[in-house]
């Protein structure tokens, strides 16, 4: 992570985290570790954990936490949009006095580091899928996906890049609402019947991630004030999981296999 001392440095974001990457690896290798490796062979001779009530609260944690983000975050968006701030073309680097309202600007940050953090708390879901022993749940999508996004809003989040992500980190959490929300009561057996619409879920993210390919290819044409690197990869980023999400789709319900 040594590199991460060379990009630029949004001094923000400060804090054991923001100020030593090596943690946030540190957390992601130990979460490679566990899910791939470590976890399946300790619960090769165990039986799966009830974990039932644990996940309830994470779930419906998880969609209160990613509600509130959305509702910031549009709401700021569309206080200063006649400011020139959050066009869904060009949504150029911003500072703590570019916002014409002092408290808006520290929510923003606040909102950066609130979304940064309900992801990484994402992780837990693959670690609830081991301890439940339902590794074939865990999938070069699922660990893909968790890992490529902590990583990614970390390192933008902490050069001051975030901004061009602000879209994708808006319709990621209205989808993680529906998500979670499914997971809730998907753990209620008696309402099973009623969750049919699993499969337009996954729609959903493939429409999500056509939208914001439309929107990168955007800021990689015109910059919009950035390195070029960082919007190439965010559109070839935007493309993976959008040919990632559609070969899940295909082989889930168009094959007639079994959805996960």
């Amino acid at each position: 992570m040594d590199i991460l001392w060379m990009l630029p440095r949004d001094d923000r974001y400060v804090g054991l985290v923001w100020d030593n990457p090596h943690v946030i690896l540190c957390i992601l290798v130990v979460y490679l570790w566990f899910v791939l490796k470590a976890g399946p062979s300790w619960m090769s001779d165990r039986k799966p954990m009830n974990l039932k009530p644990v996940v309830r609260v994470f779930n419906l944690s998880q969609v209160i936490a990613n509600v509130w983000f959305s509702y910031r975050a549009i709401t700021i968006a569309y206080r200063h949009y006649d400011e020139g701030h959050f066009s869904f073309g060009c949504n150029p680097p911003t500072s703590r006095d570019d916002l014409n309202s002092k408290e808006d600007s520290e929510m923003l940050v606040f909102c950066g580091l609130a979304y940064f953090w309900v992801r990484v708390l994402d992780l837990l879901d693959t670690v609830f899928f081991v301890l439940a022993k339902k590794q074939s749940h865990v999938s070069f999508l699922h660990v893909y996906h968790h890992v490529v996004v902590v990583l990614t809003f970390y390192i933008y989040l902490r050069s001051g890049w975030s901004p061009s992500l602000f879209y994708v980190g808006v319709l990621n959490s209205i989808i993680h609402i529906v998500m979670y929300s499914y997971y809730f009561l998907s753990t209620f057996p008696g309402l099973r019947s009623y969750l049919w619409w699993k499969r337009y879920l996954t729609a959903m993210q493939i429409m999500q991630f056509c939208i914001i390919a439309l929107q990168l290819s955007w800021n990689t044409v015109f910059n919009c004030g950035y390195p070029a690197v960082v919007c190439q990869y965010n559109l070839m980023q935007a493309l993976i999981f959008l040919g990632l999400f559609t070969k899940f789709y295909v082989d889930s319900y168009k094959h007639g296999r079994k959805s996960l």
